[in-house]
């Protein structure tokens, strides 16, 4: 039996990639399996090209670019930062959620779109994601879980190690509860 599925466009989450080195090639097959719209800056491109990915939008740092641009790439010129123009852009075009391939990133400016955007930030290590108060995600036993500090923190289903970090105390749920903020950052290992 075959299955189809009709995937609208914007459907699924655009694929921001900021750094391209900071995950295995598997990981990122897995985020191109469906087909998103992928945006990059010039500094990535060329690597995604040579895999023979298909760029939807370029961010260029210069008016003037040595690239061999894929015919249907749209191009966008790099006004303050890269991450905030591909934000914009997703916004722009209606897109609800974004997956964005980084290392280091500047957590202000992604929760200053949290409520606009569903974003998750992926690398080889780690999975982070912006969330809402009260939050619930099923993980196994032993697992850890880092939390940004947030006033009035509560926490089910999670033993403290530390100042933000968490470990789950079995499998099933956790769960988290907060005030003072409406989004915050959560960590996990991938």
């Amino acid at each position: 039996m075959s299955s189809h599925h009709i995937v609208r466009e914007n459907q699924e989450p655009a694929l921001v990639v900021h750094q391209l080195d900071r995950i295995d090639d598997e990981s990122l097959g897995q985020l191109l399996e469906w087909s998103p719209t992928v945006i990059v800056s010039d500094a990535d491109y060329d690597a995604l090209e040579s895999r023979g990915i298909k760029v939807d939008v370029l961010f260029l740092h210069e008016a003037i670019y040595d690239l061999d641009i894929q015919a249907h790439t749209k191009l966008h010129a790099i006004d303050s930062s890269f991450l905030k123009g591909a934000l914009d852009y997703l916004v722009a075009n209606h897109h609800k959620a974004v997956n964005i391939i980084a290392g280091a990133i500047d957590q202000d400016l992604l929760i200053s779109y949290s409520h606009l955007l569903d974003i998750v930030v992926l690398d080889a290590r780690r999975r982070a994601v912006i969330v809402q108060s009260p939050y619930e995600k099923w993980k196994a036993k032993g697992e850890r879980i880092l939390i940004s500090s947030v006033p009035n923190l509560q926490t089910t289903g999670l033993t403290p190690l530390g100042p933000q970090l968490f470990e789950t105390t079995e499998s099933g749920f956790f769960k988290i509860a907060f005030t003072g903020g409406s989004y915050i950052w959560i960590e996990e290992e991938r």
